[in-house]
């Protein structure tokens, strides 16, 4: 027997780099893109009343002179990056490999002011091997009895590039075999619904046929995500700076709007109640200019 359909709405932002305001830092110029502007439009979403999930899949607080300011010269003030995501009430938010660039006390800063979790499954503490973040995941249920999984992964190539003292006390997993681990239990232990993994990396191969786009080194492996680890619904992407959006791999839908807050994405969930529990019958998605432009590109 079939009951009511519900929409669930997922949004994202991605390597915002610490670009509050719609201007070009080097010159003060006025620019179409910014965290402000993208505010507007999670307002806007707010003002619907439905049942929404808003995530910053990393890279947030590095980028700009305005980051760099205020970690170097001004750190004993409010972080203005997570500052704004507090106000704007973010469900979690996913450890980028630029979080680490300032060092450990600036990013342990940054987590303690957030009033909301900061997720990565896959960067454990060296001598315990616990997620060194505290949570790999939430649970959102929703009042309807919902309930939505948000599983956070990182690049695990950081430590080719970050200084070894910022990260001396962590270890990096493989993001593939830690969420092969980690759905299965969002699944099966957890009772989830929805599964959502927001990866802060991006595809290793071209979406349609599958050939490596590059060197297969680890970095990226958003590909062999959808297509190796079943459970997954949407998989948000970031990393790269790509616009993504409509496209499908193995039936995962995936998404990734660029960078420096120029979009958001939108992912539209349907959902109908059969036995008991909330199926996923259709999804889509798009991303929404910060300009108030409408919806951008779907593929680069």
């Amino acid at each position: 027997m079939t009951e009511e359909l519900l929409k669930l709405t997922i949004l994202e932002t991605s390597d915002i780099h610490g670009n509050m305001l719609p201007i070009q830092y080097a010159n003060n110029q006025p620019t179409e893109y910014g965290f402000a502007k993208i505010a507007s439009l999670i307002r806007e979403e707010r003002r619907r009343e439905g049942h929404l999930l808003l995530v910053d899949n990393g890279d947030l607080i590095q980028g700009t002179p305005l980051a760099y300011h205020h970690a170097r010269l001004n750190a004993h003030s409010d972080n203005p990056m997570i500052s704004c995501l507090n106000e704007l009430g973010y469900d979690a938010a996913v450890i980028g490999n630029h979080e680490f660039n300032y060092g450990p006390e600036p990013l342990g800063k940054a987590v303690r002011e957030s009033r909301f979790p900061w997720l990565s499954a896959n960067i454990v503490d060296a001598s315990t091997g616990e997620p060194f973040f505290g949570k790999p995941y939430i649970i959102k249920t929703y009042g309807d009895g919902l309930r939505v999984a948000l599983l956070g992964l990182t690049t695990h190539y950081i430590p080719h590039w970050e200084k070894a003292e910022h990260i001396e006390a962590l270890r990096f997993e493989d993001a593939l075999v830690t969420a092969k681990r980690w759905v299965r239990h969002l699944r099966e232990e957890e009772q989830a619904d929805v599964v959502v993994l927001s990866y802060h990396g991006g595809f290793e191969r071209h979406l349609e046929t599958g050939e490596p786009s590059e060197a297969l080194t680890g970095e990226n492996q958003g590909y062999a995500i959808c297509a190796e680890v079943p459970g997954i619904d949407v998989l948000l992407t970031g990393h790269q700076h790509r616009t993504i959006s409509g496209e499908y791999v193995n039936g995962v839908l995936v998404v990734q709007p660029g960078s420096a807050g120029t979009y958001l994405a939108k992912v539209n969930l349907s959902l109908r109640q059969e036995e008991g529990r909330w199926r996923v019958t259709d999804k889509a998605s798009e991303l929404a200019l910060s300009a108030g432009g409408g919806t951008g590109p779907g593929r680069t």
